[in-house]
């Protein structure tokens, strides 16, 4: 009977046991689950959150690559700004902005918003400096079309001068000096029948001098400056008729406008080889060592040279 008794109180306190561990693990399950539920989200919503924040800067491209593929002014000017550089210019003041093209540095407009003057040099103290500009010239630029002056100069623009400047018929200025333009001067050039200045000294640039730039001495030129330069060839004859110009000083012989063939003029030394661009500070200087070389004297001496059958000295 005893016997019977324990293996019944063993039984009973098994169940109970048993009874106890179920109603243990009903009531856990929930909290479980909702724990889990409340840690799972935020791994869920914070991977977004990552993403987005690591994906902005480059989601977002340069102002250069999500610039609008048009040519008006505003367009031409971006293209302008991304071809040289413009992170690296010195002065930015509201370029590629959304505020008025008047209130870009170097940038003037008339009344319809148009771009009439671009000049990025800086002035201190009286001094010209440039922009830094460093890159080539694109060719939309020749879409300014009620552009009257460019100015360009004391940069790093390298390349050829883009044919297309030549459309620009209301310019009277244009300033591309001292900077590493190379190539031959587009004939294009000659189709700018306003053009009062023409600036283009102290770049690399090489060939012949297009006849088409006479034609600009029978319209309004009055300020040509080409030395500095590897200039081949002879020169036009009208260019010598520019009111003030330096053609002399590039030490090659005239054209003639009928045959083509070239004849000296008295400044001329055939035999000289074009000289390369001097450093800009011995330019200043340049005028000291030819007067201490005996040049200037011996160029005096030429046109009599010429008169009397003899040679013209080669300096």
């Amino acid at each position: 009977m005893r016997k019977n008794l324990s293996h019944r109180n063993v039984a009973t306190a098994l169940r109970l046991v048993a009874a106890g561990l179920v109603m243990a693990l009903l009531f856990a399950a929930p909290g479980q689950s909702q724990l889990a539920s409340a840690q799972t989200p935020p791994t869920q919503t914070e991977s977004p959150t990552e993403t987005s924040t690591a994906t902005t800067p480059t989601a977002t491209p340069s102002v250069c690559e999500s610039r609008t593929p048009k040519t008006g002014d505003r367009e031409v000017l971006e293209i302008l700004y991304c071809a040289t550089r413009g992170d690296n210019w010195s002065d930015t003041t509201n370029w590629m902005s959304d505020k008025p093209l008047d209130e870009w540095f170097g940038v003037t407009t008339d009344d319809d918003g148009r771009v009439t003057k671009l000049s990025t040099y800086i002035e201190i103290n009286g001094i010209r400096y440039g922009n830094n500009l460093i890159g080539t010239l694109p060719g939309q630029l020749g879409n300014l079309s009620e552009l009257e002056r460019l100015d360009l100069s004391r940069n790093y623009l390298s390349g050829s001068i883009p044919p297309e400047l030549g459309n620009l018929s209301n310019l009277k200025w244009l300033y591309l000096y001292n900077n590493n333009l190379s190539g031959s001067i587009p004939p294009e050039l000659g189709n700018l029948s306003n053009l009062l200045s023409l600036y283009l000294s102290y770049n690399f640039l090489s060939g012949p001098i297009p006849p088409e730039l006479g034609k600009l001495h029978g319209s309004s030129l009055r300020l040509l400056r080409l030395r500095g330069n590897d200039f081949t060839g002879c020169v036009p004859d009208e260019l010598h008729s520019v009111w003030s110009n330096d053609v002399d000083e590039l030490e090659l012989p005239t054209c003639l406008a009928v045959t083509g063939t070239h004849t000296p003029t008295p400044t001329a030394h055939p035999r000289l080889l074009p000289q390369r661009r001097p450093p800009f500070l011995l330019n200043v200087f340049r005028g000291r060592r030819r007067w201490a070389t005996g040049k200037f004297w011996k160029s005096s001496t030429a046109p009599q040279a010429a008169t009397t059958g003899g040679t013209a000295p080669t300096g």
